[in-house]
């Protein structure tokens, strides 16, 4: 994990390399015809003291997808949680 980058004075953001590539579900062909990624995201709001975490690959699966994963499952981004922490 990296060390944290302070953005806006509100928040510290991390990444989590990782080997090998998380792939795009929805795309025909891997990797580059849809989407994919290598890191894990951590978005830290320091003033409400909340977390989100999440894989590089949501951005493109929420953006190109409108998809959020499942509920219960472990790489959800929540979409209520992602507006408190990031006070949108």
């Amino acid at each position: 994990m990296t060390l944290p980058v302070k953005v806006e004075g509100q928040f510290e953001v991390r990444f989590v390399s990782f080997r090998g590539w998380q792939s795009c579900p929805f795309g025909p062909d891997w990797p580059e015809a849809c989407g994919s990624a290598t890191r894990d995201i951590q978005i830290r709001n320091v003033r409400a003291d909340a977390t989100i975490y999440f894989s590089e690959l949501m951005i493109h699966l929420i953006r190109d997808h409108q998809f959020f994963e499942g509920e219960g499952l472990g790489y959800r981004l929540d979409p209520k949680q992602t507006v408190e922490v990031l006070e949108l």
